[in-house]
């Protein structure tokens, strides 16, 4: 079977069938939308997954992973059919420290253009002001800045900015401007904080306390995404508030820039909550996560959520495993860099761009 194929987003190819198409397509369309609904959530159906497989191999497609499908005009008197696929792949990215090997901000411009001449789907910069070694350090945000106007299309963020040593009005001024400025490239990660390179207590933080640092990143989410709103915002909360403000412009992204929360393993019922109200959550545990782990995380936060609209799972973990945590859920696979690496080892990284699962 001939197919012009047409990339519509990262996620969405478009398929459009040519006149050779086999006959038997046609008794099999209604049987590959109703596999494709099915499809959606294939990690939670994997007996549809392979169903939806195996039909769409019968008419000759290849099938190298869960894919929904649906049909769509026909624009060409000359095409007989068509019909789209959805491809829910894994992205990959790098994940840095702004410091060390890499406190260099021309150094992480050269790297971000490399990294999307090479194929990356996104850079994610460590949001930390200090480290427990005198090393050379960039200001994470800053860089970000200057990383997304020498690129196109790679994804950008901070993992994780820590919301409760930062004003949260500050934080939705600066996502916007650098949403803008990326044309809609950045995800923000919001995360708690940690102390154990006294990034609080160095600097006479007063959150220094996880129970306040918790209270003062709920307040942030909610002030960050009503800020984003363009609407007048009043907000009271349990440490921050916020009265008769309005930011403008709104994101380009809409309804709201993807935020992604972190989660310390095994997460407590709050933190699964908050993440829950994001779009993605940042997984991390000291003694390594597991396939099982992202299972089990996904379905606590899919009962909360109660939809299936999309949502992201980002994690570091073995890249020899990466194939194993696309099939639990995860939907972003970092390659995680640490502040000591060797130059020319990023470098070769970076250039040969993301591994095949």
């Amino acid at each position: 079977m001939q197919l012009a194929v047409d990339h519509v987003d990262d996620l969405v190819v478009g398929v459009r069938v040519g006149r050779d198409l086999e006959a038997g397509l046609e008794d099999d369309l209604e049987e590959l939308e109703l596999a494709g609904q099915a499809l959606v959530e294939p990690h939670r159906r994997v007996g549809d997954l392979r169903r939806g497989q195996l039909l769409l191999e019968r008419v000759g497609v290849d099938v190298t992973g869960p894919q929904e499908v649906r049909r769509v005009g026909i624009e060409e008197p000359d095409r007989r059919h068509g019909f789209e696929i959805t491809v829910p792949y894994v992205r990959r990215a790098l994940y840095v420290p702004p410091f060390g090997t890499f406190g260099d901000i021309a150094l992480l411009v050269e790297l971000a253009r490399a990294a999307e001449d090479a194929g990356w789907d996104g850079f994610f910069l460590w949001d930390h002001i200090h480290y427990a070694a005198d090393v050379p350090f960039v200001d994470a945000w800053i860089a970000l800045t200057a990383m997304a106007a020498a690129t196109e299309r790679l994804r950008l963020g901070p993992l994780i900015t820590p919301l409760p040593r930062r004003r949260p009005w500050k934080v939705a001024r600066e996502s916007v401007t650098l949403d803008h400025l990326t044309g809609g490239r950045l995800i923000l990660g919001v995360g708690l904080g940690i102390d154990f390179w006294d990034e609080f207590r160095a600097f006479a933080e007063p959150a220094t306390d996880d129970r306040v640092r918790a209270e003062l990143l709920d307040d942030g989410i909610e002030i960050i995404t009503r800020l984003w709103s363009g609407e007048p915002v009043s907000y009271t909360g349990a440490r921050l508030r916020v009265e008769g403000v309005r930011f403008l412009p709104v994101p380009v992204q809409q309804p709201r820039i993807p935020i992604w929360s972190a989660a310390l393993w095994p997460p407590r019922a709050n933190p699964i909550r908050r993440a829950a109200r994001c779009d993605g959550v940042v997984p991390f545990n000291p003694n390594g996560m597991t396939p099982e782990h992202v299972v089990e995380l996904r379905a606590r936060i899919d009962k909360l959520r109660g939809d299936a609209s999309p949502y992201d799972v980002c994690l570091t973990g073995p890249p020899a495993r990466a194939a194993e945590f696309a099939d639990a859920g995860v939907t972003w696979f970092l390659e995680s860099l640490l502040p000591n690496e060797p130059l020319a080892e990023v470098r070769r990284i970076v250039g040969e761009g993301p591994p095949d699962l």
